[in-house]
């Protein structure tokens, strides 16, 4: 996650921009971890980013098409390394 946070500051992203990304991408990251350890983030498929979705809404999250984005984004960019 690092790593794709730096790249989008080296991208020109804001500072506000950047924390947004990394709460998002906290969360995901959560949510793997505790709902979808049996691979990690290669073991994501279609309906477990449902999941992860489906719970920020029943939470309330206010951002969640923002959250959907980050995830999305930084899946594009660990299937590219």
């Amino acid at each position: 996650m690092r790593d794709f946070l730096g790249y989008l500051a080296r991208r020109g992203a804001s500072s506000n921009t950047i924390a947004a990304y990394r709460s998002d991408l906290e969360q995901f990251a959560y949510f793997v971890e505790t709902n979808e350890a049996r691979g990690g983030f290669s073991a994501l498929d279609r309906p477990a980013i449902d999941r992860f979705v489906a719970g920020l809404k029943e939470s309330g999250y206010r951002d969640v098409d923002g959250a959907q984005a980050g995830g999305r984004t930084l899946l594009l960019r660990l299937s590219r390394d």
